[in-house]
C-alpha cells in the first residue's frame, strides 16, 4: 500500500494542487487512495479516507470515546465541506 506521502504527492500532481487533504488532524492512517471522477469535460481527483481508520485514530491520538470522535469528526471536518473535498468511505454493513 502506498504511503501518505506517496499518496499526497501523485493527488498533488494529479489533481493541479486542488484536491484537499485533512490537514489538522491529517489522518494519515486513514488516508487509502485516490478517487476519480470523469465529469465528460474534466476529471476530478480526490482524496479517499477510510471512515472507521478516522475514528480510530482520533479514539486513538485524543483518547476519545467512539461517540465523541464521531461527533467530532461530523462537526469539526465534515460539516465543512466544499469544492475538491475529500471522499469518505463508509463501511457497507
Amino acid at each position: 500500500m502506498p504511503s501518505y506521502a506517496d499518496i499526497e504527492v501523485e493527488l498533488a500532481e494529479l489533481s493541479d494542487n486542488k484536491a484537499v487533504m485533512f490537514r489538522g488532524p491529517s489522518f494519515k492512517k486513514a488516508l487509502i487512495g485516490i478517487g476519480i471522477q470523469n465529469l465528460g469535460t474534466e476529471t476530478k481527483h480526490y482524496a479517499v479516507y477510510d471512515y472507521e481508520l478516522i475514528i480510530s485514530e482520533l479514539m486513538e491520538k485524543n483518547d476519545m470515546t467512539r461517540e465523541d470522535a464521531i461527533d467530532f469528526f461530523s462537526f469539526n471536518t465534515l460539516g465543512v465541506g466544499g469544492d475538491n473535498f475529500p471522499v469518505i468511505l463508509y463501511p457497507s454493513h
